[in-house]
């Protein structure tokens, strides 16, 4: 199963999230403790502010070494070309 809650996840199933922000940190360290696989789907490289940024970095970092990764041009390409037909994906 792939996760969208926390309060479903178990061994075995399967966390998606792009940890662009604390609350995906947040969900992928959750899942993890529930034992299941977390996919981190990176589109740009994390960058946390405020006074707990260095906390959050390293969080990520930690979540990242044994989380898979994918990087999101490589596995899906890039979203910001515009397909016909389809709307164009603007990054934040």
């Amino acid at each position: 199963m792939i996760v969208c809650h926390v309060g479903t996840s178990a061994k075995g199933d399967l966390a998606i999230c792009s940890p662009l922000r604390e609350g995906d940190i947040l969900f992928a360290e959750a899942c993890r403790e529930r034992k299941a696989d977390v996919r981190l789907l990176v589109l740009d490289v994390p960058m946390f502010s405020g006074s707990n940024s260095s906390n959050w970095e390293n969080r990520y970092q930690e979540l990242a070494s044994v989380a898979e990764n994918w990087r999101y041009k490589e596995e899906l390409g890039d979203p910001l070309i515009s397909m016909p037909g389809r709307a164009t994906i603007v990054g934040s």
